[in-house]
């Protein structure tokens, strides 16, 4: 789901999601691989990946 303002939360039943607009660089820790939400992630992805979490 995309919303307009990338700081906007996303509603998902009792959760709330906000899409990321910069990069944490997370991935970049030795052992760590990208955030759920990671921008650099193709965007069916993160979808999958948010899922997983609702």
């Amino acid at each position: 789901m995309r919303v307009s303002n990338p700081l906007t939360p996303v509603a998902s039943g009792r959760r709330r999601f906000t899409q990321r607009a910069s990069c944490c660089l997370i991935y970049e820790v030795p052992g760590e691989g990208k955030c759920t939400s990671c921008p650099k992630r193709a965007p069916e992805d993160r979808v999958r990946a948010l899922a997983t979490l609702v």
